[in-house]
């Protein structure tokens, strides 16, 4: 849009230029046609200024010509502009409409129905994992809209949606009085190699959110992932038990010792990895350990 601007700009500025020639054509012109009038009577003078004004004609119709052609470009660049406006504003209409729908799905899950009470550990956790209190903000189902909201945020580098619901999730639960003794937010890291290629850590943005709303701070390199795991979207409940064991460590025991610590991960299917992990932050000594993901499956 810039650059058709910029040649517009151009094509407007010539085209005055081109305004001011045939004005001075035009006025000369006039001229030689009074002269014409005044030498009715000098055979020789009004032969030559008769000549003069067929070349004047012939140059100011080939003026108005180019005129003609400047205006047609003119109309034609102006008719592209307005195609290509028109196109952007609709992009930037559906754009709002996506981010609206992103915001009135959180809104619309952070009126009522928050996943609570152990709900993760009941497949997965309770039993294997000393887990004070575990919760999911949203329900996930295959083709619905939470897995579009889900699928944008983790692989089209919409991280944003997850900084909001992070926000939208704590919300909620500062509304039920839940997760209120929090000392530190630990969010499920990423091995390095993983995060460079995706460009970002999916957790720590829903991390940061909540950590925005509780005032809790927020450790994102409390934890590393040691071993670079097999992505778990496309394993078996099994193979995804297999898939994390001893894979993750603590950076600084100091930043969970004697604390309670929310633990925070975006899907939770079998609850392998939030088991491995939670684990290394109990033997580390903490307090209370707390779970909290934006979606179960």
């Amino acid at each position: 849009l810039d650059d058709l601007l910029g040649k517009y700009s151009g094509l407007e500025e010539e085209n005055g230029q081109l305004s001011e020639e045939l004005q001075a054509q035009r006025d000369e012109i006039m001229a030689l046609k009074a002269d014409v009038e005044k030498y009715k009577g000098d055979a020789g003078k009004l032969a030559w200024y008769r000549a003069q004004l067929k070349a004047m004609n012939g140059k100011y119709e080939a003026m108005e010509a180019k005129f003609d052609s400047l205006f047609a470009a003119h109309d034609s660049f102006q008719g592209q502009y307005g195609s290509l406006e028109g196109e952007f504003t609709k992009q930037t209409g559906l754009n709002q409409e996506l981010t609206s729908e992103n915001m009135n799905l959180a809104n619309k899950v952070a009126m009522g129905s928050v996943l609570t009470a152990y709900k993760i550990a009941v497949e997965g956790v309770r039993g294997k994992l000393n887990v004070s209190s575990a919760c999911a903000f949203l329900h996930f189902v295959r083709e619905s809209k939470v897995q579009n909201l889900l699928h944008r945020f983790k692989y089209k580098g919409k991280s944003g949606i997850g900084f909001e619901l992070g926000k939208a999730f704590a919300h909620t639960l500062q509304d039920k009085n839940w997760f209120t003794d929090v000392d530190v937010i630990i969010p499920i890291p990423l091995h390095v190699s993983k995060e460079m290629r995706r460009g970002y850590n999916q957790s720590a943005y829903i991390a940061d959110g909540m950590g925005e709303v509780f005032d809790v701070k927020v450790r994102n390199n409390a934890m590393q992932r040691i071993l670079a795991s097999e992505s778990q979207t496309r394993k078996s409940r099994f193979a995804r038990t297999e898939n994390v064991n001893q894979v993750f460590g603590l950076t600084n025991i100091d930043s969970v010792k004697g604390k309670n610590v929310l633990l925070v991960d975006d899907v939770v299917t079998t609850g392998s990895t939030l088991e491995a992990a939670g684990n290394v932050i109990l033997n580390a000594g903490a307090r209370k350990l707390y779970i909290a993901t934006i979606a179960i499956a």
